[in-house]
């Protein structure tokens, strides 16, 4: 009983974002680990070198929050463009549907298992499917996997390797217009795969494969695509991967945070 009452005058003298970090944080919490990659819109978004970018001004580097990887693009035509007040007073970096994408130039991730949350709003709707973030294989066209809007605005998580077929892995409900979603895809093993939109509406296929040879990373469009066939047009908000498949209550705490960071709470 002593213990459990200094615990809450603990958590009462406290700031409430310390309070959380805490809470994450005490035995027995899930606490997910194995991040190897955290972007957010809100910081370390530079258009010259190491200078931040101010509203309007385009992006030539996205540095995460792990170890400092940057996604950078070096043609200037090619660059988003970063906007303040976006998404509930928070800025985005806005990507055109047509050319624009940033990034690493090395591989996040490898392959599966893996798990990708993806906080964006998509503002086009001109192409059937646009690709947001993805992992590929430059060498080959036929391994990646991807986060991205299926069929004119359907969430979809798309795994495929060079034996089969893309299959996308797509949510039952729509996504509109100027709506901010968030997407999670998790891999677990060449046979689990599984989407959702926000935190509730999901999509399974246990038939896609593991892709091979992955060594880039991207955000904007899926690498090996022809200009403004499946580019993105939309905001990028927050993008955190892991490479080891979440639980679901390691889902739910993951998105809980991304969401709060930009005052959601779908």
């Amino acid at each position: 009983m002593l213990r459990l009452l200094s615990a809450i005058l603990l958590t009462s003298l406290i700031p409430f974002s310390l309070e959380a970090v805490l809470v994450v944080k005490r035995p027995g919490a899930e606490d997910p680990g194995n991040l190897v990659g955290w972007w957010i819109s809100t910081e370390n978004v530079y258009n010259t070198g190491t200078t931040l970018a101010t509203d309007g001004q385009t992006v030539d580097g996205f540095e995460d929050k792990t170890t400092g990887k940057e996604v950078t693009q070096t043609t200037s035509g090619s660059r988003p463009t970063f906007q303040t007040n976006e998404l509930n007073g928070r800025p985005g970096i806005l990507f055109d549907e047509n050319d624009d994408f940033l990034e690493l130039g090395s591989a996040l991730i490898t392959g599966t298992p893996c798990t990708i949350y993806v906080l964006c709003e998509r503002n086009n709707i001109t192409a059937s499917s646009q690709v947001i973030v993805s992992a590929v294989n430059t060498g080959s066209t036929g391994d990646w996997i991807d986060a991205r809007t299926q069929d004119g605005g359907v969430v979809s998580y798309q795994v495929r390797d060079s034996g089969a077929d893309a299959k996308p892995i797509t949510s039952s409900s729509g996504w509109a217009i100027n709506t901010p979603v968030l997407i999670t895809g998790i891999s677990a093993s060449a046979t689990d795969h599984k989407v959702y939109s926000d935190d509730g509406d999901e999509g399974t296929d246990p038939e896609n494969g593991a892709p091979s040879g992955i060594n880039e990373f991207i955000m904007g469009q899926i690498g090996d695509s022809t200009p403004g066939v499946e580019d993105w047009g939309g905001y990028l908000y927050s993008v955190r991967v892991y490479d080891v498949a979440h639980t679901s209550a390691q889902k739910t705490q993951v998105a809980k945070e991304m969401n709060s960071r930009f005052g959601r709470n779908p």
